[in-house]
């Protein structure tokens, strides 16, 4: 009984190592998004400007065919901290918000897709957003962020976004720093 004991722990080990040790792997995926040149171009552009708090919950929604993205977002929870421009006058402070993120995992891959180079936002950091509102087939409504999230989505601490994935490749930032410095000398002042 003794040997089947240690049979059993080795072989639980054994699918335990292999399971911890699949990498998953990131893959950036074209796409076209709308682009600014100045902080003004995207403040026009956008229906809620906003400092939130980026919640755990989220919901991926991935659709492959024969092995290849066909679609693919995430949809995060945010929570409301601070409300700088809401055209639709629907949000209040401390609200949580769906918003639609260009990431999205493929558990069945193991495969982190980030489309037009966009890096999720990180559980428990502030973001300042530049959002679209959008309503969905259930009349709920959910917010994109601007430039395809790139340029909407303003770390307000140090941005991780495009730095975790040491060793993969990542989105160049150099286009949308200026926009975000600007966004943070104006709002984050606030």
């Amino acid at each position: 009984m003794e040997r089947w004991n240690k049979i059993i722990v080795l072989f639980i080990a054994t699918c335990l190592l292999t399971a911890c040790g699949r990498k998953t792997i990131h893959k950036e995926v074209e796409a076209k998004a709308p682009g600014y040149h100045t902080l003004q171009e995207m403040e026009k552009d956008c229906d809620v400007i906003v400092c939130v708090t980026r919640l755990e919950e989220e919901r991926p929604v991935v659709t492959l065919m024969e092995g290849h993205l066909v679609s693919g977002y995430t949809f995060s929870q945010v929570r409301v901290e601070q409300i700088y421009q809401d055209k639709s006058g629907v949000l209040t402070e401390n609200d949580t918000i769906r918003i639609l993120e260009n990431e999205v995992l493929s558990k069945e891959e193991n495969v982190i897709y980030h489309i037009g180079g966009y890096h999720m936002m990180a559980a428990g950091k502030q973001y300042l957003l530049f959002l679209n509102q959008y309503t969905d087939s259930d009349k709920e409504f959910y917010y994109v962020a601007a430039g395809g999230g790139n340029f909407g989505t303003v770390s307000l601490e140090e941005d991780d976004r495009i730095t975790r994935y040491q060793g993969e490749e990542t989105v160049d930032t150099s286009y949308f720093t200026p926009i975000w410095e600007a966004a943070r000398e104006k709002y984050a002042s606030k």
